[in-house]
């Protein structure tokens, strides 16, 4: 067959018109075509006229594939109707009794204290998230913000902590973008925002710039964590970071880092001592048979994440 003509349908268009004017249709089309890798079917070369009414549907163009024109169309084959035969795939009642209902939460394990710290930014990761969310859930995240710019906030916990052993890198990294400014801009917008702006507003609800902001945090960071290998090693741990500005100037990206080395900086002030009874009091708000399940699941061993006695008790 030459065309797709019997069965591609005519395309319709409506316009709302204000003033009385001629509107070259033919012109329109074309590039339209030209978008669409069509061809026009006929010779046409519709107008407009002028006082068309309000609302007018005009037929545009009966248009075939350029690929198509010289194929033909195979036969459909009917798809075969989906039968299940346990015959197929032969497995015992105790190999269905011990079956895992539950899969891990990712392909990525948890790190142990003597594996490798990260050496490039690509590396980083972030916690076990069924992990983290019992550490959401038993309030063990809300905690006063180590430092805060117009860029993010930003938090930190040892590795001694149980939010600083559930971490699938070391160190391991979480980059939380909010949409907090219009326009990625710092200045309060006053008054009621059209709903139809909001959406398009926000450049963090959109995910290009949410990846780029995690790129260029990491890469930042990761540049300044291994300037000094005692800080890596001494502070390994969980890092934070709840972003709401993209820096765009180079003036901006700049301030960036500097606030990001501040942050490593106060890191490197925090008394060990003040960690060690802060982790004791988080361990007492977590239901470790939970942990110790999910950790189960992903086929990991408790050791070194679950305390061996918490309030006496052995868990």
């Amino acid at each position: 067959m030459s065309t797709l003509n019997h069965f591609v349908p005519y395309i319709t268009a409506s316009r709302k018109v204000q003033d009385p004017i001629t509107v070259n249709l033919q012109q329109i089309l074309k590039k339209i075509r030209k978008q669409l890798n069509v061809y026009d079917d006929s010779n046409r070369n519709d107008v407009i006229p002028v006082n068309t009414p309000e609302n007018t549907l005009v037929p545009l163009i009966v248009y075939s594939n350029k690929m198509a024109i010289k194929q033909k169309i195979p036969k459909c084959t009917p798809i075969r109707k989906f039968s299940f035969n346990n015959q197929d795939f032969p497995f015992s009642a105790t190999e269905l009794k011990f079956a895992p209902s539950e899969f891990p939460e990712s392909r990525y394990p948890i790190v142990k204290k003597d594996d490798p710290i990260c050496t490039n930014f690509t590396q980083l990761k972030g916690p076990n998230s069924d992990l983290y969310t019992l550490a959401v859930l038993r309030g063990i995240t809300k905690q006063k913000s180590l430092h805060k710019c117009k860029w993010f906030t930003f938090n930190y916990w040892h590795s001694s902590t149980y939010l600083g052993r559930i971490l699938k890198s070391r160190p391991g990294i979480m980059i939380v973008c909010h949409n907090f400014n219009m326009f990625n801009s710092n200045v309060e917008i006053k008054g009621n925002i059209p709903s139809s702006m909001q959406n398009s507003s926000y450049p963090f609800k959109f995910s290009v710039y949410r990846t780029r902001m995690r790129k260029l945090l990491r890469k930042h960071f990761m540049e300044l964590y291994l300037r000094d290998e005692q800080f890596a090693k001494t502070f390994d741990g969980f890092y934070k970071f709840s972003c709401v500005l993209f820096p765009l100037t180079d003036g901006e990206l700049e301030d960036f880092a500097q606030h990001i080395a501040l942050c490593l900086e106060k890191v490197s002030k925090i008394d060990l001592k003040g960690v060690k009874d802060a982790a004791l009091k988080d361990n007492n708000k977590l239901p470790w048979h939970e942990v110790s399940k999910i950790l189960s699941r992903n086929k990991t061993s408790t050791a070194g994440i679950v305390p061996p006695f918490i309030k006496g008790k052995k868990h």
